[in-house]
């Protein structure tokens, strides 16, 4: 499904695949685990990767992630998973580090490649992935049947 206009106003997709608990449960006991080792799993990392290659492309800095930001993120795409479409989380929340400025994009796809696909192509979350402010960034991928759902929550730091 393609993002809407703006990283605040994403439309519901149609016909969003329904997972039964087990896994989505299993997808989330995988995702705290890794979260709690400080690795990223290898679609925490893509996503990483295409986030800091298209920020770099445009002259801006890599961001580095931040724990509390990939807590947030990675429990927020479960989150999505679990209910089945995409929304936005309150974005103040478990975040306990002083920050000036916060941006979240969210999105579903049937491939993980189709998720910064989406937010490129449309101009808020390009705006949210390209802007200088951020200094660091917290991403979330959980993958249900054939539908990937993803967040990548930025933050300006003081």
């Amino acid at each position: 499904m393609p993002a809407s206009n703006t990283p605040e106003a994403l439309d519901t997709p149609h016909g969003a695949a329904r997972a039964g608990r087990g896994r989505v449960s299993r997808a989330v006991a995988v995702g705290l685990a890794v979260l709690l080792t400080g690795c990223l799993t290898p679609p925490q990392q893509t996503m990483l990767d295409d986030v800091n290659r298209d920020r770099q492309a445009q002259g801006r800095t890599a961001l580095p992630t931040q724990a509390e930001l990939m807590t947030k993120a990675q429990a927020w795409s479960a989150q999505m998973a679990r209910d089945g479409k995409i929304s936005h989380s309150r974005l103040s929340d478990g975040i306990t580090v002083c920050w000036d400025a916060s941006g979240e994009n969210v999105a579903q796809s049937t491939t993980l490649a189709g998720l910064e696909a989406q937010w490129m192509a449309s101009t808020g979350h390009r705006t949210n992935i390209l802007d200088p402010r951020w200094t660091h960034i917290g991403v979330g991928v959980t993958k249900v049947g054939d539908q990937y759902f993803g967040v990548q929550v930025f933050l300006q730091v003081c």
